[in-house]
C-alpha cells in the first residue's frame, strides 16, 4: 500500500516539472521574439516566468 502515495507524489513532481518546462519554453520564445523585433510585448512570458521560477523549482525539489 505504501507504493500508491509514492507514485502519486512522483506523478505530481513530473507534472510540475513538465509545467515548468512549458513555461520556460514560452519564456525563451518570448525572449527570441523581443530580440528579433524589439517589441517589449514579447517579454511578458519571460517576465512572468522570471518572477516565479524560484518558487516553482523549489516546489519540484521539496515534494515529499
Amino acid at each position: 500500500m505504501e507504493k500508491l502515495p509514492r507514485r502519486a507524489a512522483c506523478l505530481c513532481v513530473i507534472s510540475e516539472a513538465d509545467n515548468l518546462l512549458s513555461a520556460l519554453i514560452d519564456a525563451e520564445t518570448g525572449q527570441r521574439g523581443y530580440l528579433l523585433t524589439g517589441d517589449e510585448a514579447f517579454l511578458q512570458p519571460y517576465l512572468a516566468v522570471r518572477d516565479n521560477i524560484r518558487g516553482r523549482l523549489e516546489s519540484c525539489v521539496n515534494r515529499p
